[in-house]
């Protein structure tokens, strides 16, 4: 974790999600030190985004991700459960005329675990068309399992003019913008 990039994952968890969670527990560990100064060493150990997270999942926990789009859809489904020795495994519906490799379908849960945004464009929008957020052409549901069990469906938008997308939680009026979501789709292509 420590020379790890902060935007990429070990074994299904986010460095950047491990490096806070580690700092909140040092700060309980060290609680009632006296401290002038506390900082990252060295500074590439510091994560670059300090970024506002959408949501926050481990990848070994998703036990599925539906996918809607224009051309249809897909599912992939956890057939096996991680162990000490045992990554999960998956199986996708929907996709069966695509040739997939196991490297795209290993890495989907990684890459939808944990969504941060660059920023918050609008906290109650009351025009979702605007981002093409009204009538989504891509809807992705990814649900947990595990301690924090959940089921987070997001909505994916028009592109900024600045190359990013519009996202936001299905049935909230937050609206976000991200710098991609890898979702592959139906017509052999990755839905950013």
């Amino acid at each position: 974790v420590y020379f790890a990039r902060p935007d990429s994952n070990i074994d299904g968890v986010n460095v950047h999600m491990a490096r806070k969670r580690m700092g909140k527990e040092l700060a309980r560990e060290v609680a009632g030190i006296e401290a002038d100064v506390i900082t990252g060493v060295p500074d590439s150990s510091v994560s670059y985004s300090d970024n506002l997270t959408i949501y926050n999942g481990n990848a070994n926990d998703i036990k599925s991700i539906s996918v809607k789009n224009t051309n249809g859809g897909y599912k992939l489904i956890r057939t096996a459960e991680v162990t000490e020795t045992k990554m999960p495994e998956y199986k996708i519906e929907g996709l069966e005329n695509v040739k997939l490799n196991d490297t795209i379908v290993g890495s989907l849960p990684a890459n939808v675990a944990t969504l941060e945004a660059l920023k918050v464009i609008e906290e109650d929008a009351a025009d979702m068309s605007k981002y093409g957020l009204d009538k989504s052409d891509i809807e992705a549901t990814i649900e947990f399992d595990g301690e924090d069990a959940k089921t987070v469906t997001l909505v994916v938008g028009n592109d900024t003019a600045e190359g990013n997308v519009y996202v936001a939680l299905k049935g909230e009026k937050t609206v976000y913008t991200v710098s991609s979501i890898s979702l592959y789709d139906s017509n052999n292509n990755f839905s950013s």
